[in-house]
């Protein structure tokens, strides 16, 4: 019962801040994400205050949300009242979601020995300890969002019920094919595609292995598509400051989601300066507002934890890197890109399409150019982090690039029907 009443203050944190964006009608590929990590932040800044979870704080901060939001709907003349988008095959989608997770219930082995554990952690009155350099295999850098929001529903129903966690990784895995879906669907005027969009992504192997692992992988894809999807359809300003909230979200996830949201923003100013020679300085200034939450919250988690080994280690790590290194770097990225029972040929074929599949005309499409610098990017940031990494260079790939593709998985997708779109459909960034 009182788990029930956790995932419903989600629901209703969730479909009020969808209304915020203005674009469309409410949708669970915005309830969910939104009322998930908004109410991660709450739990944590509410143990923050009080040094341990104070129910009546939590409630506090849910409720003045709520009023407030209702009251600036109400202000904005935005209905707050609206159907919510989703048809049977949304459902069916879902069930088979479940299914696959009921495969992995308790998640895979960093679900219990990291987000999962430092829930626990933070359901406790000695919650700092987490931040031990004696647990150091925890990563107590690892920003908390994640456990946050599962140690905001054990806590509320005072159990340690591993629905919670498996419940929460589920909605998720199911919000990235709805947004899929959803901006596809937008983008052709057609449900059709948007249901092919989607069902690509979740016929691959890689992404059904990873959507019930209960990792901060899926959520941080998650929160990264939303913001980036608000950010496409933004015509408000409301908008592109929710989008900014979204990617702030993704800062607290992961310490990848500083990266893409760096990355994010370099590609969007980069891509608006290119076509209209000037820079978007109200944009980012309100992206960057709306991530300000979560990279306040982020760097209280840097405050507490002992320094990452990375930087600890960056002098020796330079001098270790050589040509051989390279290579294994090179050959470990292919080796994923060829691996056929995770990717099938997915990625050698995404790579065709965004190479070659572009209209040869003067002008710039401003989301083509954007997708390409930002996944460019992505990659060569991604061979950064494996050449100067502190771990051995073949096992660290091993054991991250597949989840790294993960991270980027649904917008490379996406903008492949963007690409396939732009044939014959130009389009600009308006000026907001």
């Amino acid at each position: 019962m009182a788990t029930s009443i956790y995932f419903l203050s989600v629901a209703l944190v969730g479909y009020l801040s969808s209304r915020l964006t203005e674009k469309y009608k409410s949708h669970f590929a915005h309830i969910i994400p939104l009322g998930l990590g908004i109410t991660g932040l709450f739990y944590f800044w509410d143990i923050l205050i009080w040094n341990k979870f104070n129910l009546a704080g939590f409630i506090i901060f849910v409720l003045f949300f709520a009023l407030l939001t209702v009251l600036f709907l109400r202000i904005k003349k935005i209905r707050i009242i609206t159907p919510i988008e989703f048809n049977l095959l949304d459902l069916i989608i879902l069930g088979l979601l479940l299914l696959v997770a009921l495969q992995q219930i308790y998640g895979y082995w960093d679900a219990w020995a990291i987000w999962n554990t430092k829930a626990k952690f933070l359901t406790s009155e000695n919650w700092q300890q987490l931040f031990s350099p004696q647990i150091k295999w925890m990563h107590p850098d690892y920003p908390l969002l994640l456990p946050s929001i599962v140690a905001a529903g054990w806590s509320v129903s005072n159990t340690f019920n591993p629905v919670v966690p498996f419940v929460v990784a589920l909605l998720f895995s199911w919000s990235i094919y709805l947004l899929v879906k959803d901006w596809i669907s937008h983008l052709f005027n057609n449900s059709v595609y948007g249901v092919l969009g989607g069902l690509l992504m979740i016929s691959l192997p890689a992404f059904l292995r990873w959507s019930g692992s209960q990792y901060a992988d899926i959520p941080l894809a998650n929160f990264i598509l939303l913001g980036v999807t608000l950010l496409y359809f933004s015509t408000k300003n409301l908008s592109v400051f929710i989008s900014g909230s979204a990617f702030g979200m993704a800062i607290f996830t992961k310490n990848e989601g500083l990266l893409y949201f760096v990355l994010i923003l370099a590609s969007f100013i980069y891509t608006f300066w290119r076509i209209n020679k000037k820079i978007p300085f109200k944009s980012v200034m309100l992206l960057l507002g709306g991530a300000l939450p979560g990279i306040l919250s982020s760097l209280v988690v840097k405050n507490y934890a002992t320094r990452n080994e990375f930087i600890t280690n960056f002098p020796n790590i330079i001098s270790s890197i050589s040509f051989h290194r390279i290579f294994l770097i090179l050959e470990g990225f292919l080796r994923e890109f060829l691996a056929w029972k995770e990717w099938i040929v997915f990625w050698i074929i995404a790579i065709i399409f965004l190479v070659f599949l572009h209209k040869r005309e003067k002008e710039h499409y401003f989301w083509n150019t954007f997708f390409t610098v930002l996944i460019v990017l992505c990659f060569v940031s991604f061979f950064f982090i494996y050449l100067v990494t502190p771990q051995d260079v073949v096992w660290h790939i091993q054991t991250s690039f597949n989840r790294l593709l993960i991270q980027i998985f649904p917008l490379v997708i996406v903008s492949i029907f963007i690409r396939l779109r732009h044939l014959k459909i130009k389009q600009a960034f308006p000026e907001i």
